[in-house]
């Protein structure tokens, strides 16, 4: 977590936007930023039944195949978060944001959030 801190950091000197996208386990940017003030906390989750649906009928993937990645995945990266960041990922208290993707799609999803990204920073 130190190197994966202090890479983030030095990346993420300004003007600059990151975006952390969990993948596997999180990365607990939210609170690396902590102290940042200018700094906008976004959590993007869909319900257990639309990630399996998009496993399935986009991916491909078997059913059981599927149920697994998804339970281990979400297990894992609570695990990681409340180790390093000692709160679950999507606790609210951590995020400015939070959207579920199922309800816009990811290009629907990633609109909204950057009509809100340019609002709040004046770009």
């Amino acid at each position: 977590m130190a190197l994966t801190s202090l890479l983030i950091s030095e990346l993420s000197k300004p003007p600059c936007v990151t975006i952390s996208i969990s993948e596997g386990v999180g990365r607990c940017a939210d609170y690396i930023f902590r102290d940042h003030r200018n700094v906008l906390n976004i959590y993007i989750y869909a319900p257990v039944d639309a990630r399996y649906k998009n496993c399935v009928e986009v991916l491909k993937m078997k059913t059981e195949e599927a149920t697994k990645m998804i339970y281990k995945g979400d297990n894992a990266r609570t695990a990681y978060h409340r180790r390093y960041a000692k709160d679950a990922p999507g606790d609210p208290d951590s995020k400015q944001i939070m959207i579920d993707s199922s309800m816009l799609g990811v290009r629907g999803t990633a609109e909204v959030l950057a009509e809100i990204v340019q609002r709040r920073f004046g770009l």
